[in-house]
């Protein structure tokens, strides 16, 4: 494992664990889910570089591992735009040729951007339709569409991605 730094499009510091692979089958972006960091994905690394023959990058969003900064919906964007635009340059591959892995709010974030940039596959893994209805599921007694600003519609974005996808849930 690689320690990456890179910067955010509003110059947010970010870091995230490079796994490279000599013969890669695809190239892939793994975002955690909330209250994670690429700690916590230690074995996924493993397994996505060993058994699947992928060369990774993981990110720690901004507030998260050892990324500055406080996250906020767009910046959680930016972070994972920065983390593809890493990783193609160091791969010398399309940004559209990265795979989008996300678990739960990760899943949003990758949603995000390959329903807006495109993307060579998209994995979700226990993810939301949108944040307000996730919380509504938790605290039904409150109008949670009301009290969140952070939207992460995935629902709404998703019809947006063309292209291979893998959907789990459990």
């Amino acid at each position: 494992v690689q320690d990456a730094f890179f910067a955010a499009e509003d110059g947010t510091k970010l870091h995230g664990w490079y796994v490279a692979h000599s013969q890669p089958k695809a190239h892939a972006l793994l975002l955690h889910g909330n209250a994670g960091n690429v700690t916590l994905l230690a074995e996924t690394l493993r397994t996505l570089n060993r058994r699947h023959n992928l060369a990774v990058l993981a990110l720690d969003y901004r507030g998260f591992g050892r990324s500055e900064g406080a996250p906020t919906e767009p910046g959680l964007y930016q972070d994972a735009r920065a983390a593809r635009r890493w990783l193609a340059e160091k791969e010398q591959i399309a940004e559209t040729d990265v795979v989008l892995m996300g678990i739960s709010i990760g899943g949003a974030v990758a949603i995000e951007l390959a329903a807006k940039d495109g993307a060579r596959g998209l994995i979700v893994a226990n993810t939301f339709t949108s944040l307000p209805a996730a919380a509504q599921h938790q605290v039904p007694w409150l109008p949670m569409g009301l009290m969140l600003s952070t939207r992460m519609n995935s629902l709404a974005k998703i019809k947006d991605y063309r292209g291979p996808l893998l959907l789990s849930h459990g």
